[in-house]
């Protein structure tokens, strides 16, 4: 029913992810709590012979990221943080959004759930600037947050 368990910070599912995340990553906040094959983390190869992690990720459509960490402008309520990491335990690898197409075509369709025609999200690629053989191991995740 309306009005409950439907705020950014409630979790209805008890998945751990609240509906915040939900909506920002075009998951279902009554789903399994996974990521519904949405997001791929790979390492591929960026316009020339580097390999680099790279992180796939449905956001809003239209969002603007810069800085370190790489971090959305607010859009929609919501603040997107891309980050980047050696060992976990801090965002030390700086993250840039990949400049060549990424294939989504076998990815899901993402939703479109207001009156304009087209997806209201859209996937975007991060990649850590550091190449792969450069690094022994590499972390990315994502992080949500409400906008002020």
């Amino acid at each position: 029913t309306q009005g409950v368990n439907d705020g950014f910070f409630d979790d209805p599912n008890r998945d751990n992810r609240p509906n915040i995340v939900h909506f920002a990553l075009d998951t279902n906040p009554l789903g399994t709590g996974t990521d519904e094959g949405k997001t791929v983390l790979t390492v591929l190869p960026d316009g020339g012979a580097e390999n680099h992690l790279t992180y796939t990720v449905p956001v809003r459509k239209g969002a603007v990221f810069s800085g370190v960490p790489l971090t959305s402008a607010p859009i929609d309520g919501i603040i997107y943080s891309i980050h980047g990491s050696t060992s976990l335990t801090a965002s030390d690898i700086a993250v840039v959004e990949r400049t060549t197409a990424t294939d989504t075509a076998s990815l899901p369709v993402l939703g479109d759930f207001d009156a304009a025609p087209g997806a209201d999200y859209e996937y975007r690629t991060f990649r850590l600037i550091t190449s792969a053989s450069a690094t022994q191991q590499g972390f990315m995740w994502i992080e949500i947050g409400a906008a002020p």
